[in-house]
């Protein structure tokens, strides 16, 4: 999949910690790596690995794999209620069966419904 054509703004409140990122671990370049070693080369698996653990034990999160991380942002993106086209692209995703993995059923989706469905039936039909 080629690279995103959004033209909307990112919300503010994430804008300085992505500057931040880009600044300190991200290759200089336009195209370059989002995340690269000390000395600007690729992260190996092995430094990662080794940095990763390390982060765990400083914020004991024993258990939580860094693919976590990727299926939380999924998850938050899939609540925005955002279309299925769109939270494809947004997940880089080919296929709907993919996207679907992040679509969870919630209590409070479900109250929305519910209430939007109460709504519907408690406004009166135009008279023709």
């Amino acid at each position: 999949m080629g690279p995103r054509t959004n033209s909307a703004e990112p919300t503010s409140e994430i804008v300085p910690d992505f500057e931040l990122h880009l600044r300190w671990y991200a290759a200089k370049e336009d195209d370059g790596l989002l995340f690269i070693g000390e000395r600007g080369a690729p992260f190996r698996r092995s430094t990662f690995g080794r940095k990763w653990r390390k982060a765990h034990t400083k914020h004991d999160t024993d258990g939580f794999r860094f693919y976590d991380l990727r299926h939380t942002g999924n998850v938050l993106a899939a609540g925005t209620g955002a279309s299925l086209k769109d939270l494809m692209a947004h997940m880089g995703h080919s296929s709907v069966r993919a996207t679907l993995i992040y679509q969870h059923a919630t209590a409070e989706q479900q109250t929305k419904i519910s209430n939007a469905i109460s709504a519907a039936l408690s406004t009166p039909l135009p008279t023709p």
